[in-house]
């Protein structure tokens, strides 16, 4: 802002509360409060001699308790829980909000606000019942579940993991007329804004970059997840076609929170699904639209370039007497589907050295114990998810249930972890034959003669020679398909 004269000095300082209109009145008439910020920094500026103060700062306020949506760290873990749930929580004494304690909004200052997609209208999520909070996470784009323990994190950086997950979108906004701050969720590419609209030669300015990014396209995804020692999580997912059409384009990524094969598959494929075919994006600069909100579409026409419907991911307002009021817009044209439950959120591991998997295999199939009906068990047992002999037994057997491959399986590594284990032998195949088995030893790497994509790994545990039962805390195949 122009600081003529200094008549703006010392008239801002940090944590001071601004409120935003514009409505092209003058300040005595304005009756739209746009939204509120809460200043970071002021910063005294001059230019030639052109004296200007510079204001920075965000829209999350401070709690009652003085945390921070985007500046104090919480620690919090949940189990399967509903994403939704994982906002609010579910037991305890409420904060001001109406959040609980087992909960990531809790003493953060804000109330949440959930898109109800059966009558397109937003709900406090605090005073709905059990009965309509179940119908609500009911509806397919509310029934991501959130697994994860978040240690010493901000609230706003959970809050993006979480929103990732389930395919949501969520901004802050400040209800004047209440004086109170809410975040709301919703589904992207849900809410169109019929109320705006960019027409070219009427409200537009530029539009820069826009069309496909086909170098951000990935067809060959490798999820890498939970590592314990020489025990490696890992799973590929690849479009075959879309390798034909262009050529293969690998990208690998770690999530080390992740520590089920299972978690790991699904996460390989919706992040095959999102990067195989990129949607249209660009920056678009319009003059101000006034009721648009981040996340929400509106249609844009542009002669020989767009007649659709296209989502303002995020926006920066820029103003000023010499430009007026202007909206730089970051665009996307394409609806995420429900599959992409996960966004580019996570950079390849680069700490992972090339011989913790020197055969190059790029999937696993994982065998922790944990679900013990995961395994034909014979003189042996599975207690605290470590495998056993029974007591009395100088030897025992341990078969896996079925394990199915995307394609055939043609080369097989094992990995183990426990304790005297050197007397052990193990045998695999990939079919469903018993004569089809195959002798295996730990660390190596063998190619299978025979066609299939099931998978049976075979464990026999033998007594050491000084009679001191073996335990096995963990077992994985590497392995290559076709």
């Amino acid at each position: 802002m122009d600081n003529t004269e200094g008549k703006y000095r010392r008239k801002f300082a940090t944590g001071n509360k601004v409120n935003f209109y514009y409505d092209f009145k003058d300040f005595s008439s304005q009756d739209t409060l746009r939204f509120r910020g809460y200043i970071d920094n002021a910063f005294d500026e001059v230019h030639g001699g052109s004296f200007t103060i510079l204001i920075e700062g965000r829209d999350a306020p401070k709690s009652s308790t003085n945390e921070h949506f985007g500046d104090t760290d919480i620690t919090i873990k949940f189990v399967s829980i509903n994403i939704l749930d994982c906002w609010l929580g579910t037991i305890g004494d409420t904060d001001d909000e109406g959040n609980m304690p087992d909960g990531v909004l809790y003493n953060s200052g804000l109330i949440m606000k959930i898109y109800d997609t059966s009558d397109n209208t937003f709900k406090n999520y605090k005073d709905l019942t059990d009965e309509q909070k179940d119908t609500l996470k009911a509806q397919p784009e509310y029934t991501s579940i959130h697994s994860d323990t978040h240690v010493e994190k901000k609230r706003l950086t959970i809050s993006k993991i979480m929103a990732d997950e389930g395919n949501y979108e969520f901004r802050i906004f400040y209800n004047s007329s209440e004086d109170k701050s809410y975040l709301y969720i919703h589904p992207t590419g849900v809410i169109l804004n019929s109320a705006e609209s960019v027409v070219y030669g009427q409200n537009f300015i530029d539009l820069v970059r826009f069309g496909k990014d086909t170098l951000t396209e990935a067809n060959r995804i490798k999820q890498k997840g939970f590592s314990d020692g020489e025990i490696l999580l890992m799973r590929t997912k690849q479009d075959t076609a879309r390798q034909s059409a262009v050529w293969i384009k690998d990208k690998v990524e770690t999530s080390s929170s992740i520590k089920t094969t299972d978690e790991l598959d699904a996460k390989a494929t919706a992040r095959l699904n999102q990067l195989k075919d990129v949607g249209k994006s660009g920056t678009l600069i319009t003059c101000g639209l006034p009721t648009l909100h981040p996340a929400e579409k509106f249609r844009l026409l542009l002669p020989y370039v767009i007649s659709k419907d296209v989502l303002s991911k995020s926006f920066t307002i820029t103003g000023g007497s010499g430009i007026g009021l202007e909206m730089t817009h970051n665009l996307l044209t394409r609806k995420a589907t429900m599959q992409q439950l996960f966004k580019d959120r996570i950079k390849e591991n680069e700490a992972v050295v090339p011989s913790d998997n020197e055969n190059g295999h790029r999937n696993v199939f994982l065998f922790d114990f944990s679900n013990p009906t995961d395994y034909i068990l014979g003189n042996t047992e599975i207690i605290n998810e470590i495998l056993s002999i029974v007591n009395g037994q100088a030897e025992g057997f341990c078969t896996t249930r079925l394990k199915i491959a995307d394609n055939n399986v043609t080369k097989i590594e094992l990995r183990v972890k426990g304790n005297q284990l050197l007397r052990c032998t193990y045998r695999v195949r990939n079919t469903d034959n018993d004569a089809d088995w195959v002798s295996i030893v730990p660390n190596t790497s063998i190619t299978l003669s025979t066609t299939g994509n099931t998978i049976y790994l075979e464990i026999r545990l033998i007594q050491s020679t000084t009679g001191v039962n073996p335990e096995l805390n963990k077992a994985e195949l590497l392995y290559t398909e076709e």
